[in-house]
């Protein structure tokens, strides 16, 4: 029986209720941001929100609210918070800036210390616009920079690529330099006509304090297939459409097969739908041997529907799918959600960390203290 026939129809439907309500593209890590595209205007009229800060968004707004939300708009506000207007189910209109550890929301309208009115309206507007302005004017020079590097690169004059990438770096640091100057003059002019200038609030890019403890301490009672026997315990969340978690699961099988370490995996759904159903499928089994062997064969490239050929039963699928959303909840608590993310016990305390290279992968366990 086909993985996605009609007879599935039940446990499907279940998975987007339970699961893909609350599970919206947040990508691999938080580091990645889109570029801007190419316009006919030199300026892009809107603040530009990167897609990985939107994904997050997305879900953390699920999360408060519930998926029912219209005519969503998101802009960059003030101190690296994330404004967000939208409708909810019953129409009426919300206001929230999402703080920059993009895990709390603040609703309503949000001020600044020492700022009156007439200066929230006017002055504060001026400078946060023209900063975005400068922003967005560097974004579009990135990206006109990158697409004359990438025009000379397609060319293949051997001869004149290095001074056409010379002119496009530094055609872009000068008309970055021109973003700053008007950026300064505009914050200059503002300024003279305020008395006092107006202030603007400053956040931490961080303001939750993490108990690594208490949360490694739910991290060992979670959700896991263990993979290893070695007497040193690594914890990893894992998504099984993430790049950078199918090496990292290649460089760990090398610590395995040498009884170094026993790794723990915690599936979790990050990148979509495709993500939530294989988290939740390979922790259906009861035993670890069974999730395991489901694990590596959804690791596949393989379609679902060629990798599952037997309807599972609604009740595995409920325990499934608790049990890959109590994962991401334990990995939404870490300041930088991103996978894959490791979590291991030192003589130093508890590190919860994202990796991205072989070495970093290697200095971890041999921190590791023994279990």
């Amino acid at each position: 029986m086909n993985f996605i026939g009609t007879n599935t129809i039940y446990w499907k439907i279940l998975i987007s209720v339970n699961i893909l309500s609350i599970l919206f593209l947040i990508g691999c890590t938080e580091n990645e941001k889109t570029e801007a595209s190419d316009s006919d205007s030199p300026m892009v009229k809107e603040p530009l929100i990167g897609l990985i800060d939107k994904q997050e968004a997305d879900l953390l707004l699920t999360f408060y609210y519930g998926a029912n939300r219209n005519n969503v708009l998101y802009k960059y506000g003030p101190s690296g918070t994330i404004k967000v207007e939208f409708s909810n189910s019953n129409g009426e209109e919300r206001t929230v800036y999402i703080l920059p550890d993009r895990k709390n929301i603040v609703e309503g309208i949000m001020y600044s210390p020492d700022m009156k009115p007439d200066q929230i309206t006017l002055s504060h507007s001026k400078i946060a616009l023209s900063r975005a302005e400068m922003n967005d004017r560097r974004l579009v020079n990135k990206a006109q920079m990158r697409r004359k590097i990438s025009s000379a690169i397609l060319n293949n004059n051997k001869r004149s690529i290095k001074s056409e990438v010379t002119n496009a770096v530094n055609q872009r640091i000068a008309a970055d330099s021109n973003a700053l100057a008007t950026h300064n003059t505009n914050l200059a002019k503002t300024i003279s006509e305020t008395n006092p200038p107006p202030q603007t609030a400053s956040l931490p890019r961080n303001n939750t304090v993490i108990d690594k403890d208490a949360l490694y301490e739910d991290i060992e009672a979670a959700n896991w297939i263990s993979e290893g026997s070695g007497k040193k315990v690594l914890y990893v969340f894992f998504d099984f459409r993430c790049k950078g978690c199918l090496e990292a699961h290649k460089e760990l099988s090398k610590y395995i097969a040498s009884n170094e370490v026993e790794v723990r995996y915690l599936p979790v759904g990050m990148l979509g739908k495709e993500s939530a159903y294989r988290a939740t499928l390979s922790l259906m089994p009861t035993d670890n041997i069974h999730k395991l062997k489901l694990m590596k064969k959804l690791m596949s490239k393989q379609k679902l529907k060629e990798l599952i050929t037997k309807k599972p039963l609604l009740s595995d699928v409920e325990r499934g799918s608790r049990a890959s959303v109590h994962n991401l909840s334990l990995l939404l608590k870490n300041q930088r959600v991103g996978t894959p993310t490791f979590a291991f016990k030192t003589e130093n305390g508890i590190k919860i960390k994202l990796f991205s290279s072989e070495r970093e992968i290697a200095n971890a366990i041999n921190e590791i203290v023994d279990s």
